[in-house]
């Protein structure tokens, strides 16, 4: 879900909020993945893959929610939003802390209410959101792509990551 402005709540609301549709009615937001629009979540839909990055910096805030994968731990979701430069609202999941630092790089929550009560001082904070995108970005881009996946693979399996470069005269071969 990306959420690019908020909006104002009445009594009523303040006692529903259960989950990300409730959520929605606190902000301007597009869930993407799937269709969403029978639980009033949108504009959204279906994403090319090609275009996720460029769908994700148009908010002013990414919210993920992936509880499905609790026992999984992380999907590459918290990875690609980070990577998008747009400030992260992650559910709570195994694992996060370990890849990034809560309140540094991403900012993570637990109940649907404490969702909205971070999201709406991420939305009144500019410099907070993009303190927080900048460093979720870099450590990204330092620590979690491909690359350094692999890198790190060949590591604890001790096998020496000079055997696996391509030099320029091998590629001419």
């Amino acid at each position: 879900m990306v959420v690019s402005s908020p909006v104002a709540l009445d009594t009523a609301e303040r006692n529903t909020t259960r989950g990300p549709r409730s959520l929605s009615r606190f902000a301007s937001a597009g869930a993407f993945g799937s269709d969403c629009s029978a639980l009033g979540l949108g504009p959204g839909g279906w994403v090319d893959f090609r275009r996720q990055s460029e769908i994700y910096a148009t908010g002013r805030v990414a919210l993920n929610i992936m509880d499905g994968h609790d026992e999984e731990g992380l999907t590459l979701k918290p990875f690609e939003i980070a990577a998008s430069g747009v400030p992260l609202l992650q559910y709570a999941a195994r694992g996060l802390e370990e890849l990034y630092e809560p309140g540094h790089e991403v900012t993570v929550f637990q109940r649907p209410r404490q969702a909205l009560d971070l999201l709406r001082g991420l939305l009144a904070d500019r410099e907070r959101r993009v303190a927080l995108a900048a460093a979720a970005r870099g450590r990204t881009l330092a620590d979690h792509t491909w690359d350094r996946r692999i890198e790190r693979m060949l590591q604890l399996a001790r096998l020496p990551i000079d055997a696996f470069r391509i030099t320029p005269t091998a590629a001419a071969e």
